[in-house]
């Protein structure tokens, strides 16, 4: 149900540009689109762990954009990503038969807005590549679950937290009909002790 509601969430963030703006006023288009990312979360600490172990995984999510051209090869464009759920379990150090419950089993939901500027450069009629930079803020929350519970759903400890950083990519657009453009894009985000690489497959439309 969170899954279906955030997309719905992603496509009223998108939309609500294209009511302030028109395509009479200003080069506007906007896309949809699903990819594949590779998340890598920040070393868990707490001395029950064996050291050095962290989240790691690869996840699918969708994406929602809007943009913006200003000149003839660069635009603004805004995006929301709702990422699938991961789940990484921990190895215990030490005697673990006086803890009742340790939290080794780790639950990471995120999603990320971002702000981005795009430099367009065509080669050919209706093919270009572009590289793309700007800034991105992700919303985690991460659940830690008792491994030794019987009941583990209701053992979770929850942590909540944004943060912020860069993020830059590369993609290629054609045009396959008129005003309507397939993207594939390779992107990452440098969240301080964490990354995310994501590849993206969108179908793009200009109004």
């Amino acid at each position: 149900m969170r899954a279906k509601r955030s997309f719905f969430l992603l496509l009223a963030f998108c939309a609500v540009p294209l009511t302030v703006v028109t395509a009479d006023t200003f080069p506007v288009y906007a896309g949809v689109g699903y990819g594949l990312a590779r998340y890598v979360g920040d070393e868990v600490t707490d001395p029950v762990f064996i050291a050095g172990q962290k989240a790691e995984g690869d996840r699918g999510f969708y994406e929602a954009y809007v943009g913006l051209d200003i000149g003839d090869i660069l635009s603004v464009e805004l995006a929301y990503a709702q990422f699938n759920a991961l789940e990484e379990t921990y190895e215990l150090s030490g005697d673990i038969q006086s803890i009742v419950a340790p939290n080794n089993r780790e639950k990471v939901e995120f999603n990320r807005f971002s702000i981005m500027a795009v430099a367009d450069y065509p080669l050919t009629l209706g093919f270009s590549v572009y590289a793309t930079g700007g800034y991105a803020y992700y919303d985690f929350d991460r659940y830690f679950y008792g491994g030794f519970s019987s009941s583990v759903e209701e053992t979770a400890v929850r942590v909540a937290n944004g943060d912020h950083g860069l993020e830059y990519g590369f993609g290629a657009k054609w045009e396959v009909l008129s005003r309507i453009s397939v993207r594939g894009q390779w992107s990452q985000s440098i969240i301080n002790d964490r990354k995310v690489q994501s590849n993206r497959l969108s179908v793009e439309i200009h109004f």
